[in-house]
């Protein structure tokens, strides 16, 4: 009985391990502070959108926050799109989505060809909405303060309307193999936290940051070593390879939190 729960430990644990694998890392490269509050932008009919310019080639996911209120029987329909320039518009790449449920807090990931947008390039996040009654509406998080210079948020295609932030995170995808691409997205959380927080110099945050986590994995190795010793007094041909698959996904859930696309609504513009 023991052996059979072994394995099927293993299994599962590696099951996990290759579904965390299978995931694409993104590198965030443009993020807002987690100190500011947010508000709501309710948007009935028409559009809003964020301007932003490419901090870095290779752009491919962005992140943002809804709320929905339907009533049983309404809708909402939301066309995300990603353009360069607003007036005038070419559109790079876009997506519908249906919301037939209300929801606070509704994380969104919108993925990309990451050929599409260079470093510079005067991008558009462009959210039209369409509703199926004035009982239903969508609201998008957003900051009053001007929390990026190069961006604004604005109102039907209107580029006057400045001062507001839609509230959003910009990433990259690594061009790194697992698991060195999580510890590259853990460090640059780390960078761009340090940055927001006008800590310098910011390289030496990131090196602590990377030092930690080298320090953290030989923990954990070192761990794994005491607990497999201290099983040896009952353990089974499967105990060593067991306690080593758990915690190995236990640990890459851990480093990988935040890019497993669970509970979010994740669309892929084309």
């Amino acid at each position: 009985m023991r052996l059979a729960g072994e394995a099927l430990a293993i299994l599962l644990a590696l099951a996990w391990i290759g579904f965390l694998l299978l995931q694409t890392v993104y590198i965030p490269v443009l993020t807002p502070s987690q100190e500011v509050d947010p508000f709501l932008a309710k948007s009935l009919t028409g559009v809003r959108g964020q301007t932003f310019a490419a901090p870095t080639d290779g752009l491919s996911r962005i992140d943002l926050k809804i709320d929905t209120d339907i009533p049983p029987g309404e809708w909402v329909r939301v066309k995300f799109e990603l353009a360069r320039e607003v007036q005038p518009r070419t559109t790079l790449a876009s997506a519908i989505a249906v919301f037939d449920r209300s929801r606070q807090g509704w994380p969104v990931r919108l993925t990309f060809d990451p050929t599409l947008a260079t470093a510079g390039d005067r991008l558009y996040l462009r959210l039209e909405s369409i509703l199926s009654s004035p009982k239903a509406a969508v609201f998008y998080h957003y900051s009053r303060q001007d929390i990026d210079p190069q961006g604004a948020l604005i109102d039907l295609d209107d580029p006057r309307n400045t001062g507001q932030d839609l509230l959003m995170t910009v990433f990259r995808a690594s061009r790194m193999p697992k698991p060195l691409a999580w510890a590259e997205a853990f460090v640059a959380r780390a960078g761009l936290a340090a940055e927001r927080a006008a800590l310098t110099p910011t390289w030496v945050v990131t090196l602590a940051s990377a030092l930690a986590l080298t320090a953290a994995l030989g923990a954990f190795a070192a761990g794994t070593h005491v607990l497999i010793r201290a099983c040896n007094w009952r353990a089974t041909q499967l105990t060593a390879p067991a306690l080593v698959a758990m915690l190995c996904a236990a640990a890459l859930l851990c480093l990988a939190w935040g890019e497993i696309p669970i509970g979010t609504l994740a669309l892929h513009l084309a």
